[in-house]
C-alpha cells in the first residue's frame, strides 16, 4: 500500500480478492480512524458519547410533532397510524439516508481536510473514505437498534427485525464506492463540494423517505425500484415496522450491483491517487 509517483493500474484493482486483502491489512487503520471519526463528533459536549442515544430520541419526537401532527403523513402499509408509527417510518428513512448523505457530503473535502496523512508515503490514504463510511454505518446502526426496540415495545417482538442491520449492506457498499469516487475526485474538481448539498437534497425528495413507496404514481414508479436507497428504506420499515419480510433475492441483486460500484470507484480511486497526492 505504498505510495509511488508512478500511476497505478486500473484493472489490477477490480479483483476483489485482492481488496479484501487489503483491507485486511489495513484494519489497524480502519478502527483506528473510524473510532476517531465517531469520537470527534462529540468532543468538547458536556454528555458526550451519550449524544448517540440522546439525538436519535430527540429526533424522533420532532419527526412525531412534524409528520404526525402538523403535516399528517398517511401510511397505507399500517392499519393504525399513529403519532409513534409516523414518527418512525420517517425516521427509518433518515436512518438509512442519513447514512449515505453523511458520506457523500463529506467525500469532496475529506483528501484535503487530512493533508497531514495524504502526504505520508506508506499511509494507506484509500482507507480514509472507508474510516468515514464505517463511522457513519455506527451511527445507523445505533439508530436502527433504538427504531427495533421501539417497534418491539409498540407491536411485540418480532424476532427478523434482529436481521434489519443485514439489509444495510447493499447502501454501505454503496456509500463506500461513492464516498471513494467522490473523495479521488474532489481535488481534482473542487466546484464538487458546491454540486454535492443540492444534489443530496434531490435524492432525498426521490427517495421514499417522508412518504410511503405506495403514493408513487406508477408512471414513476422506476424511481423506486431503481433506487437502492429506497429498497434499503422499505425493507427497514418492512422488517422493524410492518412485520413483514425482505426479498432476499433482490437483496442479493442489489448486493452485488453495490460491491461492483465499491470496488470500480476502488480501483478509479487507486488510479488517481498519485495525481490526488499532487493536488493535496
Amino acid at each position: 500500500m505504498e505510495i509511488t509517483s508512478n500511476p497505478e493500474s486500473f484493472w489490477r484493482h477490480l479483483n476483489p480478492l485482492r481488496l479484501t486483502r487489503e483491507f485486511w491489512r489495513a484494519r489497524a487503520v480502519l478502527f483506528q480512524f473510524a473510532g476517531k471519526e465517531v469520537l470527534q463528533r462529540y468532543r468538547g459536549s458536556r454528555l458526550g458519547v451519550f449524544w448517540i442515544f440522546l439525538q436519535p430520541i430527540f429526533l424522533l419526537a420532532v419527526y412525531t410533532i412534524a409528520f404526525g401532527v402538523i403535516i399528517k403523513t398517511k401510511w397505507p402499509e399500517s392499519q393504525h397510524a399513529g403519532l409513534g408509527v409516523v414518527a418512525m417510518a420517517v425516521y427509518c428513512g433518515l436512518t438509512a439516508f442519513g447514512i449515505f448523505s453523511e458520506c457523500a457530503a463529506r467525500a469532496p473535502m475529506l483528501l484535503l481536510e487530512n493533508t497531514s496523512y495524504v502526504k505520508r508515503a506508506l499511509f494507506p490514504i484509500q482507507m480514509l473514505p472507508v474510516c468515514v463510511v464505517l463511522s457513519a454505518g455506527f451511527h445507523g446502526i445505533v439508530n436502527l437498534a433504538i427504531l427495533t426496540c421501539l417497534g418491539w415495545v409498540t407491536s411485540g417482538f418480532y424476532a427478523p427485525a434482529l436481521l434489519a442491520p443485514l439489509v444495510l449492506l447493499p447502501l454501505v457498499l454503496l456509500s463506500c464506492g461513492v464516498t471513494l469516487l467522490l473523495a479521488a475526485m474532489g481535488p481534482i474538481v473542487r466546484d464538487l463540494r458546491q454540486f454535492i448539498p443540492p444534489m443530496l437534497l434531490a435524492v432525498s425528495f426521490l427517495t421514499p423517505m417522508f412518504y410511503s413507496p405506495h403514493s408513487v404514481p406508477a408512471r414513476l414508479g422506476w424511481l423506486v425500484n431503481a433506487n437502492p436507497l429506497a429498497f434499503t428504506i422499505t425493507s427497514i420499515r418492512q422488517l422493524v415496522m410492518w412485520h413483514g419480510s425482505c426479498d432476499w433475492l433482490l437483496w442479493g441483486v442489489w448486493t452485488f450491483v453495490c460491491a461492483g460500484i465499491m470496488i470500480s470507484a476502488y480501483a478509479i480511486f487507486m488510479r488517481l491517487r498519485h495525481e490526488v497526492t499532487d493536488l493535496v
